[in-house]
């Protein structure tokens, strides 16, 4: 998946977040309702960790776990597990809240008080979704029904795409759409297509169909949510992006976009787990994760970790049409890490 279109508007907003801090002003944290409000610090903070373990004692990997204010309902702030299913979230205004995890179809809640000591619960939750959580992805029975010329002509699509061969990939998926035109995996690679093309009324309308067409597909609400992000609809997006991360548990470029859409919404702990996470999914060290990781870091204030993300960008991917702005961040970046931040 291609993000070149987005990755100029990355950079002004990492930009932005360094004049910011330069000014002296306070960096996004955590929306909150209810308690109290942790970015002006009204009220004391508090952490919650836990873990989401099946009935027989497994672990659950990737499932959604949401801390909700018990008085209005309002979602907090949501993560997923990690390895042995354990989650942390941090922040939090002390008072009383839900922590609800869900997995697929199963779900399962639990009250909890938070005060300014840490306090760790352990949730249970049945798995009988049929989500393999060790897969990439799952196979949905829209995809059998594909003919084999369409499939065909599909996979050079894809194969051209990698290649960045756009518009012969382009012929191909109208090709495969010609003839199955409900091909969800055709709509989505011509949604991508039209939405690095700045089309993005166009690409938002293949993805549309595409989830209307095979509900199951997971990668359909990640490229769904990256749309949404380009056009600066971060809560929506994310929304969107969490049921790809259902259906596609290891998904890189799902984390990738739920960084961007946490960084939309000012939550850089978020943005910062999510990139690290993507970073860790991805197989070919996609360089735009670094970008979105060093915002994150630099709206966290850790700028010398920030330096390290600018750099490795750079690295990756030095002639890039953003790199020039990039250099000038890193430079930035770099007299905030020398002076401390004040600047």
């Amino acid at each position: 998946m291609s993000y070149r279109a987005s990755l100029a508007v990355l950079l002004v907003v990492v930009a932005t977040t360094l004049s910011l801090a330069a000014q002296g002003s306070p960096s996004p944290s955590l929306g909150t309702q209810g308690a109290g409000d942790a970015s002006n610090g009204t009220g004391p903070l508090a952490s919650l960790t836990g873990t989401v373990r099946t009935i027989d004692d497994q672990g659950v990997e990737n499932a959604r776990v949401e801390l909700r204010d018990t008085l209005t309902n309002a979602a907090i702030t949501t993560t997923f597990t990690g390895t042995n299913g354990m989650f942390e979230m941090y922040n939090i205004p002390a008072g009383q809240y839900e922590v609800v995890a869900t997995y697929g179809l199963s779900e399962t809640h639990e009250r909890v008080q938070l005060t300014m000591m840490e306090v760790n619960v352990s949730l249970r939750i049945a798995r009988h979704d049929g989500v393999a959580p060790d897969s990439s992805a799952t196979v949905s029975v829209a995809q059998f029904k594909v003919p084999g010329k369409a499939r065909k002509e599909f996979e050079k699509a894809r194969d051209l795409f990698g290649k960045n061969k756009l518009v012969e990939a382009r012929r191909h998926a109208d090709k495969a759409l010609e003839l199955f035109p409900t091909y969800a995996e055709a709509l989505v690679i011509r949604g991508i297509l039209a939405i690095n093309d700045n089309k993005l009324e166009e690409g938002e309308a293949d993805l549309q169909n595409a989830i209307k067409y095979d509900p199951n597909y997971g990668m359909a609400y990640i490229a769904m949510g990256a749309a949404m992000n380009q056009a600066r609809r971060f809560e929506q997006a994310k929304r969107t992006i969490e049921r790809g991360i259902v259906l596609a548990p290891n998904s890189w470029q799902a984390y990738f976009e739920m960084s961007r859409s946490a960084i939309g919404l000012g939550d850089f702990e978020a943005a910062e787990k999510n990139a690290s996470r993507a970073e860790t999914l991805s197989s070919n060290d996609y360089g735009p994760i670094h970008l979105v990781k060093a915002h994150a870091l630099i709206g966290l204030k850790r700028y010398d970790e920030a330096v390290t993300e600018l750099e490795r960008f750079l690295s990756k991917d030095p002639a890039n049409p953003g790199a020039e702005t990039a250099r000038a961040v890193l430079n930035r970046a770099r007299a905030f890490a020398a002076s401390g931040g004040r600047r």
